[in-house]
């Protein structure tokens, strides 16, 4: 094998280390490695020599890689076993993983203390807490409120035509209202008697609703990727990821039942996830680069494809490890 050949190998692996964060990369300095190859004389007196080191350098990187990954590989073989199961995300079997409606009621039940998946008000409290706290809300405000899927928050008078508006999830208390529009595919949906930004419109209803006019409000706008150039008049954008990573934070804790703890990882996945046999298939190739890399240790195109994979499914595998 010649030298440019080896240098663009490292080379190959050094851009696959920057580009996957997830797990953890060699601690070997591969851009002095490439530059020291190149560097190398190529005399025929010193092939041997070089040679010899080209070796040296391969057995050190497979070993720091070993060291900085195969604790990471043998975590999820050890606690992921895809054969005996895994908690099921409803929506996304049925292929509605994405559709806006039935996502809401879908939160919305769990978001309910009164219903019952075990989660009482834990799910509520740790998905809004942080929020709430900025608006000065009660310590315990999650104890004691109604959670309403399509709440109308009022109308707008437009020329001579009156528009409801409707949020999709409202949370009311005695001193409170929360309001959640979730967007999964969608953006801000626009209205035909209207010029108005749909949570414009929201906003002019909810504040001349006498019944919410005088609360504290906390105003949700729920995203699966937080766009920081939109203009959100005054609603606090909250992506799926920081759902999912709080929904983590009490799986942690385990402050909860174990039937409310499989249906929060099931919600959680569903958060996490499109249609589910993609999923399926990858923790499948997961698992069996996993034990191919274990087993028969380094090499560079499983190490890129398990990367990849692990890249693109780091949510769901983090709260599976976690349950």
């Amino acid at each position: 094998m010649d030298l440019d050949k080896i240098s663009n190998i490292i080379g190959n692996i050094k851009m696959t280390s920057e580009q996957t964060n997830n797990i953890g990369k060699s601690k070997k300095d591969i851009k002095d490695i490439i530059l020291n190859i190149k560097k190398a004389s190529f005399k025929k007196d010193k092939v041997q020599q070089l040679q010899k080191k080209i070796i040296q350098i391969k057995s050190a990187f497979m070993t720091n890689w070993e060291t900085d990954n195969i604790p990471f590989i043998e975590n999820i073989l050890n606690n992921i076993d895809i054969h005996e199961g895994i908690p099921l995300p409803i929506l996304s079997i049925c292929g509605h993983g994405t559709q806006e409606i039935r996502f809401t009621k879908y939160l919305s039940y769990f978001l309910d203390s009164n219903k019952k998946h075990g989660l009482q008000d834990k799910l509520l409290k740790t998905i809004f807490n942080p929020e709430c706290e900025l608006s000065d809300f009660d310590s315990n405000w999650s104890e004691s409120c109604e959670v309403i899927p399509e709440i109308k928050l009022g109308v707008i008078q437009e020329e001579n035509k009156k528009i409801g508006c409707y949020a999709d999830i409202g949370i009311v208390g005695e001193e409170y209202i929360i309001i959640v529009e979730q967007k999964i595919l969608s953006d801000e949906s626009k209205h035909p008697d209207t010029d108005m930004n749909q949570l414009e419109r929201y906003n002019i209803a909810l504040n001349n609703n006498l019944n919410y006019k005088d609360k504290k409000k906390v105003k949700i706008y729920l995203t699966t990727k937080r766009n920081n150039n939109k203009n959100h008049y005054g609603w606090l954008p909250l992506t799926h990821e920081e759902v999912i990573d709080r929904g983590i934070n009490l799986l942690k804790s385990n402050d909860i039942s174990n039937i409310g703890k499989e249906n929060l990882m099931r919600l959680l996945i569903d958060l996490a996830v499109g249609p589910y046999e993609i999923v399926e298939e990858s923790l499948d190739e997961i698992i069996l680069l996993g034990n191919k890399l274990v087993n028969e240790k380094f090499h560079l195109g499983s190490i890129v494809r398990f990367n990849k994979l692990i890249d693109e499914n780091k949510k769901v595998i983090e709260i599976l490890l976690e349950g």
